[in-house]
Order: C-alpha cells, then structure tokens, then sequence
C-alpha cells in the first residue's frame, strides 16, 4: 500500500491495484498503518489510532455489533474490514466485544476468564498509550496457567499480534484503546 494523492482532504491509497479514500490527513497523521494481512482466513489488526482500531475480520466471521463498516468482502476474498472503538479481545478465530475494562485502572482477575477458557500459548495485553502492568494477581493467574501474558502499549501489541498471528502461533490479543492524554 501507498499513498496516491492527497485531494480534498482525504487521502486517497493504492491498495491492490484499488484506490480509494481512507482517512483524513489528520486522522492518518494520528493513527499508525500495520504490515498487509496476509493471513484473510484470521482476524486481523489493520492500524490502531486514539479511540479506535482497523480489523479485517475473515470469511466466516461475524460483525460485531456497533462496528463501523468500512468495506465488504469481495469475489477477490478480500476481508471485510471494520472499525472497533472500545476495548477487545482479539484471537486468530474469534472476536470479544465485550471485554469491559475501557482503562487499565479497571481491569481484575474476572476480566480474564475467556482469554483463560481460549488457553492461548501466548496473551498480548495492550494497556493503552503507555506499559502499565495489571495487578500481581492477574500475572500470577497466567503464570499458574502456563500461559505467556506480555504486557505492552496498544501500538506494540497490535504490531506483535499480527506478526505472531502470522507465523500461526495461537496468539490472543487483549487491547485498551488509546486514549487522548
């Protein structure tokens, strides 16, 4: 993907032999383009801004409820791609909506029982716009399930995920929202 041409403030992209507009030049300025997926049978990261993710959700996914829509799938199996404004689970297969910590103030232990039930190798947890580690009780809980919780920003979890993601590693994701300072 480049970028084509800048015209009446939007910025126009060639995506796959496809132009069309994307974001504003300040929106695009503010938010953060991930490598292409390559993986369109996975749920995907596309780019991450503040109050906002880009997912490309795979054939047989399921649009979650209150996504912005941005494109359908087509007869070339491109992904439809949505935005996502609140906090999420996110693995290879399926999407969690409804993962409530909006701040990484608000998280507990109870907030990880379907990451724990979906028993992923490894667990990205994206807390924001800076690293702040949860509660010692969530990290012993991972260490007592054998299952790797990395701690990150929002922007590196979401880059990591689909690196991981990639390779097929059973990776989970479980991003807070960047929020304005």
């Amino acid at each position: 993907m480049r970028i084509f041409s800048a015209q009446g403030g939007m910025l126009w992209l060639l995506r796959d032999g496809i132009i069309n507009p994307t974001l504003s030049k300040s929106e695009y300025s503010k938010s953060m383009q991930i490598t292409q997926n390559n993986n369109t049978s996975a749920y995907s990261i596309l780019s991450y801004a503040t109050g906002k993710i880009r997912l490309a959700m795979p054939p047989h996914g399921i649009l979650p409820d209150g996504a912005s829509l941005l494109s359908e799938p087509d007869e070339m199996n491109k992904p439809t791609v949505f935005d996502w404004f609140k906090s999420v689970i996110i693995t290879p297969t399926n999407i969690n909506t409804d993962w409530k910590p909006q701040h990484h103030d608000e998280m507990t232990i109870n907030d990880f029982a379907y990451i724990l039930e979906q028993a992923p190798e490894i667990v990205l947890l994206g807390t924001g716009k800076q690293l702040v580690f949860p509660p010692h009780d969530i990290l012993a809980l991972f260490s007592k399930q054998n299952i790797g919780l990395e701690v990150m920003d929002t922007p590196a979890a979401c880059r990591t995920y689909n690196f991981l993601m990639n390779d097929s590693r059973d990776v989970a994701a479980a991003i807070l929202m960047i929020q304005d300072s």
